[in-house]
C-alpha cells in the first residue's frame, strides 16, 4: 500500500468537517484516507486547546518534514564512548537494549542519548547495533 501525505486542501476539509461535527471515520471516507490517519493528523496538529486549524497544521507538518534528517544517525563523536560501551555490554541473550542502556546510564559523567534516539540509530543500520533484515 502506498502512503501519501495530506494536502493543504485535505487539511482544510478536515477543519471544516470538524466544525460541522463530522466523525473522523466519515471524514476519512470522504477524502479516501484511513481513520487512523485523520486521528493522528488531528492529534499532532491541534493546538493546546484541541482546536484544529489547517494553516497551522500545514505549517507544523512542513516543519516536521524539514527536521526529519536530524533524527538519523551520523558519525557522532559526542557519543563515541557510549557507543563503544553499548557494543561491549549488549548481549541479546541476557541483556536487552533497554537494560543495556539503563546499565550504561549509571556510569558517571557519560553523555548518553535518549532511548528513542538509540532505537532510531538502530533503525538506520549505521550504528554499532543494526536491526535484523
Amino acid at each position: 500500500k502506498k502512503y501519501c501525505h495530506l494536502t493543504k486542501e485535505e487539511r482544510f476539509f478536515i477543519q471544516n468537517s470538524l466544525k460541522n461535527n463530522m466523525s473522523m471515520r466519515s471524514i476519512a471516507r470522504q477524502i479516501g484516507k484511513s481513520p487512523s490517519t485523520i486521528s493522528r493528523e488531528i492529534k499532532r496538529n491541534s493546538n493546546y486547546f484541541g482546536c484544529y486549524q489547517f494553516e497551522k497544521a500545514n505549517m507544523k507538518a512542513v516543519k516536521r518534514h524539514s527536521h526529519k534528517h536530524m533524527f538519523r544517525y551520523s558519525v557522532n563523536f559526542e557519543f563515541e564512548t557510549f557507543s563503544k560501551l553499548f557494543k561491549n555490554k549488549y548481549d541479546k541473550k541476557y541483556f536487552g537494549i533497554k537494560a543495556t542502556y539503563n546499565e550504561i546510564k549509571k556510569v558517571d559523567n557519560l553523555k548518553t542519548p535518549s532511548l528513542r534516539t538509540i532505537f532510531n540509530w538502530i533503525k538506520t543500520n549505521a550504528w554499532v547495533l543494526t536491526k535484523k533484515r
